[in-house]
């Protein structure tokens, strides 16, 4: 069974900002009412404050990161164009890491 959760130690590494996670392999909806593939790691936007951004556990910092939810669409102009790009038309579309299955992709809006 495929564990996004678990990948950090598959792989002996971190997520970080602009790291995508598919829904499987290959990316499937995350359910039968939308057609999001994908989970973006990105700074929070709906944060009501900094200390929600990190954790104290023991002698580590964690940080928290918000979970966006992408389109195939959004995947493959984020690896075309890179993480920048992509933020723009996200930033522009309104698009937060609150679900929406029902948003239409970023890259359809003006």
């Amino acid at each position: 069974m495929y564990e996004p959760a678990h990948l950090p130690h598959w792989f002996d590494t971190a997520l970080w900002i602009g790291d995508t996670v598919p829904n499987g392999d290959p990316p499937e909806p995350y359910a039968s009412d939308t057609e999001l593939i994908c989970a973006l790691i990105a700074p929070q936007v709906l944060s009501p404050s900094d200390a929600v951004t990190t954790i104290e556990y023991g002698e580590r910092t964690i940080r928290v990161w918000g979970v966006w939810f992408l389109y195939a669409d959004e995947v493959t102009f984020k690896l075309e164009q890179g993480m920048d790009p992509l933020w723009d038309r996200l930033d522009a579309a309104g698009v937060m890491e609150a679900l929406d299955p029902d948003r239409p992709s970023a890259l359809q809006s003006p």
